[in-house]
């Protein structure tokens, strides 16, 4: 009886978590769609823009032109006065593309919109009067502070005042002189005036400066005028992946092999003043970080006044601090513990097949220290050079901006299920949904993960074999969860094949997720040949048609009775899944090796409870622990 009752517990907790989760059907894989797959209604979507099919205004030269490709993440402030009106709000969408536009600016620019959700629950873009005339779409206007390539944009706001909110706008280039400005479909070069700000030294006075040295800074957009306001030039000159702001502060990712992690405290509301910090990891994994301030690149004082030669070389000036070095950080959220209700910081480290020198050559990475858990990973080949192989990423934390210490939420990967692969997670935002399992109690967050896909190998994209054909999945997790594996996700879309799916930070209700979906493979079903923005709705009413007291979950994902994780006898040696894709789960904690047929050792892993497979190649094998105990294992 004692055995029967401990798998009738494991049970119930697996369905509770199932149940947890349960606001929509969860899709299965599918790796051949030509459009968007979400789940069944009542979940739908609305197409609200489509590149080349509409038109944007610019009031600044009174002209009119096709709408770009290359839909990036947007961001969206509610508009709303009167709760009991329709929500309406302002999308602003930034194009990741470079190009000359004989209508519109150079450039990538961003598209502005207003929004309406209707009592059905569905979204429309309406219309807006500008400057006499009656326009869907305006592009938003750079014209001030240079052309702008593109970018991603995050919704933050700088004042609680209606007329100070504003976006933050990421410049994406990789522009290194002003020769190379024609070439990428710019124009004019004219050297640009840079505005005295007091903070930075060198700009007492203003400072004339050649056209590509005030790109790719972060640009403050006004939603309402749909124009640029000024550059951030106090967040510094860097290849930024990211940008979210809350709790006064602003925090930022940069780079790509190596990237940093910074956050400015502000010291006014509408950012214009504060200090530039960047993550440094305490000596050991378990021992608490730090914000090193980054002021003159010279370190001869730190008085608070930055040089603008340190700030356009802010990445290097961080190195030399020993900032910590991630693999591809891309954007971040903040959202909030349900247990200690203090807001935490989520962020995606969206990982590359490999690191060459990045991390390796002293030239280029300075006194940068390589993250712990990246120093895990290069152990594995046993030896300690920072060059790593890292295809599936994952999604860290850091839940005390006082005591940060980076912690991993999910580790990339395979799912128990031998279908889930969580991979190279991108964009990422919460959203509340209003209600305790349907009884009207505490509300529970929820992330969004979106997928940035590196490579169609190593099951990233089921087995397809062209990089056109990639598929980017999009899931949700409970942040009730307080120890979530892959196992925790629910697939919540299939995207297009070959596009990328970008999230943009919806209302703060679960019931609305606008995506954008880039450069789709031509040959897939309109409107998801050409990039297309969707706003997708549905998800609450979703749990209520599905809920019942007496069953809440009728297709539980509960493990069966022989899963090795049902086996409460640690002296029995087990490992699941077995066949295995990524990562092995062992039912002790024990000291392993794993050997091929011919008896030949390709692993050793001490006191470990999980084991990463992703440098196997697929075969059988065997698994030994310290007490000779062996289990056969095929990796697929």
């Amino acid at each position: 009886m004692k055995k029967i009752y401990i798998i009738f517990s494991f049970l119930v907790l697996l369905a509770f978590d199932g149940f947890s989760q349960k606001l929509y059907e969860q899709l299965d894989t599918n790796f051949v769609t030509k459009e968007i797959i979400i789940p069944a209604s009542p979940i739908s979507y609305d197409v609200l823009m489509v590149a080349q099919d509409c038109t944007a205004y610019d009031n600044r030269i009174n002209k009119s032109g096709a709408v770009r490709e290359g839909f990036g993440s947007g961001g969206y402030v509610s508009t709303n006065t009167n709760p009991l009106n329709p929500e309406t709000g302002i999308l602003i969408l930034p194009h990741r593309i470079s190009q000359n536009h004989s209508m519109l600016q150079d450039g990538g620019g961003a598209t502005q919109m207003k929004l309406q959700r209707d009592n059905a629950g569905h979204w429309k873009v309406i219309q807006q009067t500008v400057s006499g005339k009656k326009v869907y779409f305006r592009d938003v206007n750079f014209q001030n502070n240079t052309s702008n390539v593109g970018g991603i944009v995050y919704s933050s706001v700088a004042n609680s005042t209606e007329d100070k909110k504003a976006f933050f706008v990421i410049e994406d280039s990789s522009i290194t002189n002003n020769a190379q400005l024609s070439l990428s479909g710019f124009s004019p070069m004219d050297d640009y005036p840079i505005p005295a700000t007091p903070r930075i030294r060198g700009l007492e006075s203003g400072k004339i400066v050649e056209r590509f040295r005030n790109m790719n800074w972060v640009t403050k957009v006004d939603p309402n005028t749909a124009g640029a306001v000024n550059k951030c030039y106090l967040f510094g000159r860097a290849p930024f992946h990211g940008v979210v702001a809350g709790d006064g502060r602003v925090y930022l990712t940069a780079g790509y092999q190596p990237s940093l992690l910074f956050s400015f405290e502000s010291e006014k509301d509408d950012y214009s003043d504060g200090t530039l910090k960047v993550y440094k990891q305490g000596p050991t994994e378990n021992s608490i970080g730090g914000w090193v301030p980054l002021y003159d690149s010279l370190d001869i004082n730190d008085d608070g006044i930055y040089s603008l030669e340190s700030l356009e070389n802010i990445m290097e000036v961080a190195l030399k601090k020993g900032a910590t070095m991630f693999n591809n950080l891309g954007n971040l959220c903040i959202a909030n513990d349900p247990v200690s209700t203090n807001n935490f910081l989520v962020i995606s480290e969206t990982g590359a097949d490999y690191s060459f020198d990045h991390f390796s050559d002293q030239s280029k990475i300075y006194n940068g220290q390589l993250a712990h858990h990246l120093k895990s990973m290069d152990r594995k080949d046993g030896s300690e050079d920072n060059i790593i192989s890292d295809p599936f990423g994952r999604i860290l934390t850091i839940r005390n901006y006082e005591s940060p210490r980076i912690n991993t939420m999910i580790e990339g990967g395979y799912g128990a299920d031998g279908k889930t692969v969580f991979s190279n997670p991108n964009d990422l935002f919460v959203g509340r949904y209003e209600g305790d399992l349907g009884e009207g109690g505490e509300p529970t967050d929820y992330l969004y993960i979106f997928e940035n896909v590196q490579g169609v190998d190593k099951g990233r994209s089921g087995k397809n074999g062209s990089i056109d054909k990639k598929i980017n999945e999009v899931y949700t997790l409970s942040l009730d969860n307080q120890n979530p594996t892959i196992n925790s996700l629910r697939r919540f879309a299939v995207g297009p094949a070959g596009s990328i799916v970008h999230g943009i930070q919806a209302p703060l209700s679960i019931n609305t997720c606008f995506m954008a979906i880039q450069y789709p493979n031509p040959e897939n079903a309109a409107p998801f040949n050409k990039s297309v923005l969707i706003a997708v709705t549905g998800m609450q009413e979703s749990f209520f048609e599905h809920y019942s007291e007496e069953d809440p979950d009728p297709e539980p994902d509960v493990a069966s009775v022989s899963d090795p994780r049902l086996n409460q006898n640690l002296n029995i040696f087990n490992a699941w899944p077995n066949p295995v894709q990524r990562t092995l789960n062992l039912n002790k904690k024990t000291d392993v090796v794993l050997f091929d047929a011919n008896g030949v050792v390709l692993k050793k892993v001490d006191n470990t409870e999980i084991i990463d497979m992703f440098d196997v190649q697929p075969g059988m094998y065997f698994l030994q622990n310290k007490d000779k105990e062996t289990i056969k294992l095929i990796v697929q």
